[in-house]
Formats: structure tokens, C-alpha cells, sequence
């Protein structure tokens, strides 16, 4: 559709993407996996079994965006909605409490976020959320205005 040149980002076509989702959902017979922040938006509700929403600290995610040279302010924009449960809280409003899985991924390895999933695909482990608060820890340890505040030269970082 474009790109947004304040975030230095690609803007979506959310209903040309759900429409292609939704055209491979008919093609494919057998599991499929959608990966991203829109993926509650645009993955059609019935045949969904399981979401899992991978969670990481917010200190981690701004150690990771800036790694990766994202713009502060889409840096902000990341760690405010994850200190929100903004996924967490679309992936709920669109397919319900039971099918919700949340992850803390933060200090694990690629292989051991893998093996957890599929210990609760193969049901060993029981689907679950509300585990992760990271609001509420930021705000018990006196870290929350810090962090909101990354914009700021050397502000959100850990000392």
C-alpha cells in the first residue's frame, strides 16, 4: 500500500492480505502457521486451533529493535504495545480464551520456544495466558516511566 516515513515502515493492506490468507486456507489441506502482529486481524476465526502469542521483556525488545536499527519511535511503538498485551489482548478478542497460548520467550533459546510449542500442540502442555504482566513488573520496580520515555537519549536502559 506504501510506506509510513515517519515509522520507516511498510503500510499493510489488511484486507488484501486477509483475502490472500484466507484463499490459501481453501488450497492447503493440513496445518498452516501465520506469524505476525496482524495476524489476529487477518486469519479467518473458524478454523484456528491454537494462537500462541510470544511475549519478550521490554528492556529485551528495545535491546533487540536497536540491534536491528529500528527508529526510535517505531522502537516506542514496540515496546509500549507489548507492555500492553496489545497482541495478547487482539489475539483473545478474536479467537477466545481457550485457543490462547502466551510465551515468555525472553531468556530462551530458539530451540526451546520451539519445544515448548510443541509440547502444547502435542497437548503435554496446557494452553495458557496471563502469565506474563510485564506493566505490572515495570511498575513495581520504579522502571516505567523510564521506559516509556526511550525517545530520550540513553532513557530505557538498564543500569
Amino acid at each position: 500500500m506504501g510506506t509510513d516515513v515517519h515509522r520507516k515502515s511498510k503500510i499493510a493492506d489488511l484486507l488484501k492480505v486477509s483475502a490472500w490468507i484466507r484463499k490459501r486456507f481453501g488450497e492447503i489441506d493440513g496445518d498452516i502457521v501465520v506469524e505476525g502482529h496482524y495476524a489476529s486481524m487477518v486469519v479467518p476465526k473458524r478454523p484456528v486451533q491454537l494462537v500462541i502469542v510470544l511475549r519478550c521483556d521490554p528492556h529485551e525488545l528495545i535491546r533487540r529493535l536497536r540491534k536491528r536499527r529500528m527508529p526510535r519511535k517505531k522502537i516506542l511503538e514496540n515496546v509500549a504495545a507489548e507492555a500492553l498485551d496489545v497482541c495478547l489482548i487482539d489475539s483473545l478478542k478474536s479467537f477466545g480464551r481457550k485457543k490462547i497460548c502466551e510465551m515468555d520467550t525472553t531468556q530462551k533459546t530458539l530451540k526451546s520456544v520451539l519445544m515448548e510449542t510443541l509440547r502444547v500442540l502435542d497437548g503435554r502442555t496446557k494452553p495458557r495466558f496471563g502469565n506474563v504482566d510485564w506493566l505490572g513488573r515495570l511498575e513495581e520496580r520504579g522502571e516505567l516511566d523510564a521506559l516509556m520515555s526511550i525517545q530520550r537519549p540513553n532513557c530505557g536502559r538498564r543500569s
